[in-house]
């Protein structure tokens, strides 16, 4: 949907994610913290050994400078997904 320029920089995408798939994320920079609002279809997310299962209307904010992952299960799952990144100048 949108990347940011402002600081902090925050992102926010609209995703469709296909059934039964896994998408291993990397950590982004030291400080991001990441949101995931479900809209339809259930969803696995979050840090890696620390993930929560969600379903439509149920959200997770999780420490996104860790490897994460995103899992969803027979069904499409469609996601609000914002990040904000630590503002520029602040040590991690």
């Amino acid at each position: 949907m949108d990347q940011g320029g402002d600081n902090p920089r925050v992102d926010a995408y609209w995703m469709s994610c296909a059934p039964n798939t896994t998408r291993m994320a990397e950590g982004h920079t030291p400080g991001t913290v990441e949101s995931v609002t479900v809209i339809s279809g259930q969803l696995e997310v979050g840090v890696t050994g620390h993930s929560q299962h969600l379903r439509a209307g149920e959200s997770h904010t999780f420490d996104a400078d860790q490897p994460h992952l995103y899992r969803t299960r027979e069904a499409w799952a469609t996601l609000l997904v914002t990040i904000v990144y630590q503002k520029e100048g602040e040590g991690s």
